[in-house]
């Protein structure tokens, strides 16, 4: 049997299979002008089984202290490690949301850390190194631990997807043998767009990706500091947000994710502003990546695809940011499409 890497010791996953029912092959393949072809027929057709992906799984034992499961994340390009105890008991997922939380509680939630000299942050960035990873499973409350099975409907697996859950765990018979994420239903929505019919083409405004009622935009100066620039961003439940110049345009994007790159060496360049921290952590600041309220959802879906990333800023003319498309928003626009869309006509 193919076997998934075994990245973190201890456990070693089956991969689930990657193959779809000949039945939706056999609609995909079909023009668009023929069939009444809708997403949800695709979610309703599909099980969890049918769409997952090899991929690598990152365990760590619950001792294992916060600096080793960092190193592990990144030396492995992952956002989420799953973590057991000594009796091969699966406690959850820790992953970027409960790392800031950890550094604001390291930090004490204390606004004024970003006034505070790198020598004060010392001691803070050891005890922030070794606390044990177990430790910090879940405490942001914001991406919970939930079970899913190779049989799960794939629109019930969505359902869970557009409450902000970012990942799911897949157990089979009580072992767990893959995680299906935002991301691969993402990647399965672009390899059966015909299933998206005239939704494709129309613009995000039409496709009410970019309403008043949501897409809520919280954003912060370039030159805030970085534990004040988390705090807002904890305190207003958003996981990433774009960063402006004086003037409001925007600059680059400021993640939870870029806390796995934190260590007890760097810990204390949390005491710079947003912009040097990145500067200082990459090398560079990364451009973001920018839309507007008139490009279709078939281009900020490549977008996501391309760029491999979470998160979409809508600019206005000015290059002001005046909203967000993420994928959760892309897991709730898949669940309201309407069934009778007409299918796009083929090319």
């Amino acid at each position: 049997m193919d076997l998934l890497p075994n990245l973190g010791g201890g456990q070693t996953f089956p991969q689930a299979s990657t193959n779809l029912p000949k039945e939706v092959c056999e609609k995909s393949l079909t023009v668009r002008n023929i069939y009444e072809q809708s997403v949800l027929t695709l979610l309703n057709t599909l099980t969890v089984g049918d769409v997952l992906t090899p991929k690598s799984i990152l365990v760590v034992e619950a001792r294992e202290n916060v600096a080793t499961l960092l190193q592990r994340l990144r030396d492995n390009r992952l956002r989420c490690a799953v973590v057991y105890d000594t009796e091969q008991l699966f406690l959850g997922f820790v992953d970027a949301f409960d790392v800031v939380t950890h550094v604001l509680n390291t930090t004490g939630w204390r606004a004024d850390v970003a006034t505070e000299t790198f020598q004060a942050l010392d001691w803070q960035a050891q005890r922030f190194a070794t606390e044990a990873s177990g430790s910090i499973i879940n405490i942001s409350n914001a991406d919970p631990f939930e079970t899913i099975t190779p049989q799960t409907v794939l629109r019930e697996a969505v359902n869970i997807l557009s409450r902000g859950v970012h990942r799911l765990a897949v157990a089979d018979n009580g072992t767990l043998v893959n995680i299906l994420s935002q991301w691969d239903i993402l990647m399965l929505v672009l390899a059966r767009v015909s299933f998206l019919g005239t939704a494709i083409e129309k613009t995000l405004s039409e496709a009410k990706l970019v309403a008043d009622m949501f897409n809520l935009l919280y954003s912060v100066r370039e030159d805030i500091g970085v534990v004040d620039a988390l705090k807002h961003m904890n305190d207003n439940a958003v996981s990433g947000v774009p960063l402006t110049d004086m003037t409001g345009k925007i600059t680059g994007n400021f993640s939870f994710t870029d806390m796995l790159n934190l260590t007890s060496v760097n810990f204390p360049l949390l005491a710079l502003p947003v912009n040097e921290f990145l500067f200082r952590i990459y090398g560079f600041i990364k451009p973001p990546v920018v839309c507007r309220k008139t490009d279709t959802v078939e281009s900020v879906l490549l977008k996501f695809a391309c760029f491999g990333i979470h998160r979409v800023y809508v600019v206005d003319d000015s290059f002001r940011p005046i909203a967000v498309i993420t994928l959760t928003d892309i897991m709730q626009f898949l669940l309201r499409t309407d069934a009778s869309l007409t299918p796009k006509s083929a090319e």
